[in-house]
């Protein structure tokens, strides 16, 4: 049923390119904790959020490191992918291909949960509230993320954090001049609390007091995400070397032996 609401949405022009998808599923579903019907779920989002057939499989396969690395669905962490490309449109010009710059994304994701008290889904959840709005002030995914990362180890979590900068970057960037210098200009140090008030309102003046004097920190962690390397595979071989990961192998196997005979009585089914 997936397999038919991709042609659907693929259109006749990419029917090929469909069957190209359904073979990159079975071959990651095979070998992997993530069934070859989960990575065609995850297949099926992306084209939804409006990815090219030859795209998503360029970028099967870091989604499905990403979600291995961090233990989570691998059709959200696809569209966590997806959502960060698109907010932060400033950040992985480098990259030439999806693969590339999907595999940057995901390795710098990482990163930032591993360097910080962020989580998978705090960041995730803290860039809904504030990516777009990080990449429009000038900064990049590194040090958006670096900035947040902060917040949380002051225990501004996930929502809470998105919030509390999105409401930050308003209030500076009526200050006119570049948004991300006047961030830098407002916590280079310690201000009073009344001072702060008076700058971001009441609720995103403890958040910013928290901030004050890391402008040093918040760099260097930035720098540490932006140069990680390694951290997805570190991770993804870690998850997928446990007891619970060998069983949930074992379950994609089976799916896989289904498909092949499925594959194989079809026809003379019919």
């Amino acid at each position: 049923l997936t397999n038919q609401k991709l042609k659907a949405l693929a259109g006749p022009e990419n029917q090929r390119g469909v069957k190209t998808l359904a073979d990159t599923a079975r071959r990651l579903g095979e070998n992997s904790i993530y069934t070859a019907s989960q990575v065609a779920e995850m297949q099926l989002s992306l084209k939804k959020l409006g990815l090219e057939v030859s795209t998503i499989d360029e970028m099967s396969e870091s989604v499905l490191k990403f979600a291995l690395a961090m233990d989570v669905d691998v059709n959200e962490a696809g569209k966590t992918v997806v959502a960060t490309m698109k907010k932060f449109t400033n950040s992985f010009t480098e990259f030439n291909t999806a693969q590339e710059k999907s595999a940057a994304i995901t390795e710098q994701f990482v990163a930032a949960s591993v360097k910080s008290a962020l989580q998978f889904d705090t960041l995730q959840s803290a860039l809904g509230y504030v990516g777009a709005e990080a990449n429009a002030a000038g900064f990049d995914f590194a040090e958006t993320a670096a900035i947040l990362g902060k917040l949380a180890d002051a225990g501004f979590q996930g929502s809470r954090g998105g919030r509390i900068l999105r409401r930050v970057l308003q209030q500076v960037g009526k200050e006119g001049g570049a948004a991300s210098e006047n961030f830098r200009d407002l916590i280079k140090d310690q201000k009073e609390f009344n001072e702060v008030i008076k700058i971001v309102g009441v609720r995103a003046a403890g958040g910013t007091l928290a901030l004050g004097g890391l402008n040093d920190e918040i760099a260097e962690l930035a720098d540490e995400i932006r140069d990680s390397k390694g951290q997805v595979d570190a991770f993804s071989e870690a998850v997928d070397n446990s007891f619970m990961a060998g069983i949930r192998r074992i379950i994609s196997a089976v799916e896989e032996v289904g498909i092949k005979l499925l594959t194989e009585f079809e026809k003379p089914i019919k």
